[in-house]
C-alpha cells in the first residue's frame, strides 16, 4: 500500500510539481487549490467529530455494555486515524491510532480499563481541538 502511495506521489510530483510548461504550472496550481479546499472542508468537520467522540465515550463510560456506542466510537477514531495525516494533521492521526488500538473490535470490550481509555480519549480530543485551532489560524492569521 505504501509503495503504491509513494509511486502515486512521485507521479503527481513529476506531472504537476516539476512541470516546466505554463499548462502544467496552471494544473499544479489548480491541484494545490483543490487540495487546500479539501483540507479546509475536512478541518471544518472536526468540531462535529469531537462532539461525537465525547458523546460516544460518555455513553461507554456510563454503560460498558453499550456496544453500539463503542462501535460508533471505534469507527470515528478509525476514520480519523487514517485521514488525519492525509489532510495535514499528523498529531491527531497518531493520537487516534493509539485510541484505535485500545478500542480494537477484535479485543474484549468487557476488559476495558476505562482510565487508560479516558487518557487516550482526552489526548485525542486535545489533538483534534489543536488541529481545529491550527486550521482556523491557517485561514485567518497573517
Amino acid at each position: 500500500m505504501k509503495a503504491r502511495h509513494d509511486a502515486t506521489m512521485a507521479w503527481v510530483r513529476d506531472k504537476f510539481m516539476n512541470a516546466k510548461t505554463a499548462s502544467h504550472t496552471a494544473a499544479a496550481s489548480i491541484l494545490a487549490h483543490r487540495l487546500q479546499a479539501l483540507g479546509q472542508k475536512y478541518a471544518s468537520q472536526l468540531p462535529v467529530k469531537i462532539a461525537e467522540i465525547k458523546s460516544n465515550w460518555n455513553a461507554v463510560r456510563l454503560d460498558r455494555g453499550n456496544i453500539a456506542a463503542l462501535e460508533n466510537l471505534y469507527q470515528l477514531v478509525h476514520g480519523l486515524a487514517g485521514s488525519g495525516a492525509t489532510f495535514g494533521f499528523p498529531k491527531f492521526s497518531i493520537a487516534a491510532q493509539q485510541v484505535e488500538r485500545f478500542l480494537d473490535p477484535g479485543g474484549e470490550y468487557a476488559g476495558l480499563d476505562l482510565n487508560d481509555g479516558e487518557s487516550g480519549i482526552v489526548n485525542l480530543v486535545g489533538a483534534l481541538e489543536s488541529a481545529v485551532a491550527e486550521s482556523e489560524c491557517r485561514r485567518t492569521c497573517p
